[in-house]
């Protein structure tokens, strides 16, 4: 089927009335937030946790843009983001390779997902 994401929760002017109201699938975390687990880790690891707070209480997947290395996918994962986007899962590649990359990946999770 086909699920629909809010982008960019966090880039610009966002009303958390909507988050319960709009019929989206998934929130997807701005990888500037992402980033700032690096740069500015307290108030990062509060406003990640609190959206993925928000969209598992709503029955959403939450998405973490931005992952560019190992540590912020752990850190990632820890935080309950139930699916990662970025360099740190992988690089682009041809979707003949796709398969094949699927296959050797361990997926994790809250939800057993991961990718």
């Amino acid at each position: 089927g086909v699920k629909i994401a809010l982008d960019d929760l966090g880039a610009g002017f966002s009303n958390l009335k909507r988050l319960a109201e709009l019929p989206f699938d998934v929130i997807k975390i701005d990888q500037n937030i992402v980033k700032d687990l690096a740069r500015d880790p307290i108030k990062a690891l509060s406003l990640i946790r609190t959206v993925v707070q928000i969209g598992h209480d709503l029955g959403r997947d939450v998405v973490a843009e931005g992952l560019e290395d190992e540590g912020i996918v752990e850190a990632a994962w820890q935080l309950g983001c139930s699916l990662g986007q970025g360099y740190g899962l992988a690089r682009p590649m041809p979707a003949a390779a796709l398969v094949d990359w699927v296959r050797t990946q361990p997926f994790r999770g809250s939800n057993g997902g991961g990718l």
